[in-house]
């Protein structure tokens, strides 16, 4: 099969750079379609790294730029032109936000177009999928059955969980004896939730993250900082937080929104870390109770002090096995995209 994964412009994508997690995702995929004899391009920014796959590049990415609506209807205008050569089975469009209709609209008109939805959307973005819903050939896809449901069943033809490579998370053995916590720094992710766990058992506690949003970190993070159980080491590369999630003993997630899906649930339990976490957005199709982790009824933060000692008692290589079972692998994700790819073709042709 030809495929051709579509990445926003506004990301870098460079070998030995930080590269954030829709692109990352849509990388690896490629990469695991590839592996299983298939002909992937990735389409994205002028001076991108390929990463062994073919590359089919559009506008330059312009570091700390802001790319406007216009950037983007170029970037799919060169990349249509570019399609005509190529001529693929099946374009998949990549997105982390919903921002112009065009994001639907493009489609190579020889081929179906799968939009794969990364994020839950605002309603004005609802509005926009609202509008060119619909369009011969093209198809939704979104990451949970959490995220179908806030966003409207009627809106998604598919759903096709995240998968991560089992051999880069690994089974760890929790040596590190500390509870855990790696997330985007702001009050959606309920960090202060979790260092309020950390001065109420006393237990070892290691938070990581970029702070994205600065007054919270200054009010809600920053005093819990004080006590000598708590350590904040700040952003981790992709292979930097590998040891740490090994390391630890709970991943503790006491997440105040519904995420669409939220990775770390998936990269612990396959280093054998089990999560106790709010039952929020995706988390109970991730999480299962007594499995890979414990589900809180969500605002109930003594109910996450008591599940971390039964998270403790949890065999590690039976966490990592129970996430492996429920698919949460790259190579379960590449298979199961490959096999919505036949259907979408099926469809396709027949209409």
């Amino acid at each position: 099969m030809r495929i051709v994964h579509v990445i926003s412009p506004y990301f870098e994508i460079r070998e030995g750079k930080f590269i954030k997690s829709v692109p990352k995702q849509t990388i690896d995929i490629a990469l695991a379609q590839k592996n299983l004899g298939n002909e992937v391009f990735i389409a994205t920014s002028k001076g991108s790294d390929s990463f062994g796959l073919e590359l089919i590049e559009t506008i330059p990415f312009e570091a700390g730029g802001n790319k406007t609506n216009s950037d983007q209807e170029k970037h799919y205008s060169i990349l249509q032109e570019k399609l005509q050569l190529i001529k693929p089975d099946i374009v998949n469009v990549q997105l982390g936000k919903v921002r112009t209709e065009n994001s639907f609209a493009m489609h190579y008109e020889g081929a179906p177009t799968l939009v794969t939805i990364e994020t839950v959307v605002t309603p004005d973005q609802t509005k926009i999928l609202k509008k060119v819903r619909g369009q011969k050939g093209s198809y939704i896809s979104g990451i949970s059955e959490t995220q179908r449901k806030l966003w409207g069943e009627e809106n998604f033809d598919y759903v096709i969980h995240h998968g991560l490579d089992e051999n880069t998370f690994s089974l760890g053995l929790g040596e590190g004896g500390y509870l855990f916590n790696m997330s985007r720094i702001c009050e959606d992710k309920g960090i202060h939730e979790a260092l309020e766990v950390a001065v109420k058992t006393g237990l070892p506690f290691v938070l990581a993250g970029n702070i994205n949003d600065e007054n919270y970190f200054e009010s809600k993070i920053k005093p819990y900082l004080v006590h000598k159980n708590i350590s904040y080491i700040g952003a981790l590369s992709p292979e930097d937080k590998v040891p740490y999630i090994q390391n630890a003993s709970v991943f503790i997630n006491p997440i105040y929104c519904d995420e669409a899906f939220g990775l770390t649930m998936v990269e612990s339990p396959l280093c054998g870390t089990p999560v106790v976490t709010y039952a929020r957005g995706a988390a109970p199709e991730v999480i299962s109770n007594g499995d890979n982790g414990f589900l809180v009824d969500p605002g109930n933060l003594e109910g996450i002090i008591e599940a971390i000692p039964k998270a403790l008692s949890l065999d590690r290589k039976n966490v990592r096995k129970c996430s492996i079972g429920k698919g949460f692998t790259l190579d379960s994700a590449a298979k199961n995209y490959l096999s919505m790819y036949s259907d979408i073709l099926s469809k396709f042709t027949a209409s």
